[in-house]
């Protein structure tokens, strides 16, 4: 995964601890409910907004990639374990 992708969800994750404690401290009623399905509500709520300017295509190819990559990685780690295990 690239760092970008992931420096991209670790902020998704933080806005969306920063927008449950804001919540919680301005209705404290909430505090006592689940957190989980708070968080999941806050993340439902702000996913529609973000995703809108990310077209199919652009994500097919994002995805594409990805794939690509892992199975690059995956292979290289395969001929690194062979080479070692019959050079050794």
């Amino acid at each position: 995964m690239s760092k970008e992708l992931i420096d991209r969800f670790s902020k998704r994750h933080r806005e969306i601890d920063e927008k449950t404690r804001e919540l919680l401290e301005r209705e404290t009623d909430k505090a006592s409910q689940n957190i989980k399905v708070i968080r999941a509500n806050i993340a439902h709520k702000e996913r529609a907004r973000k995703i809108k300017d990310v077209g199919i295509v652009k994500t097919a190819i994002h995805l594409e990639q990805t794939i690509i990559m892992a199975g690059q990685f995956q292979l290289h780690g395969l001929t690194s374990i062979a080479h070692q295990k019959y050079t050794g």
